[in-house]
């Protein structure tokens, strides 16, 4: 049985949290929410800095 767990995000995160940001951006896009998370938000820098200030976690199996 795979143990699922709730940790802090590290930098090597990062690729797969861009990707999980750019398909949450298009879907709210598709269902009408065009007013959140726009013109890229939130960028690189910013997920950079809530990972080094421990203020991003993630889900992992």
């Amino acid at each position: 049985m795979a143990r699922e767990l709730i940790r802090k995000a590290t930098l090597e995160d990062m690729p797969v949290l861009l990707e999980i940001y750019e398909r949450a951006r298009k879907f709210m896009v598709s269902t009408g929410n065009t007013n959140q998370w726009t013109n890229g938000y939130p960028s690189r820098e910013i997920l950079t800095e809530d990972i080094e200030k421990k203020r991003n976690v993630c889900f992992s199996r």
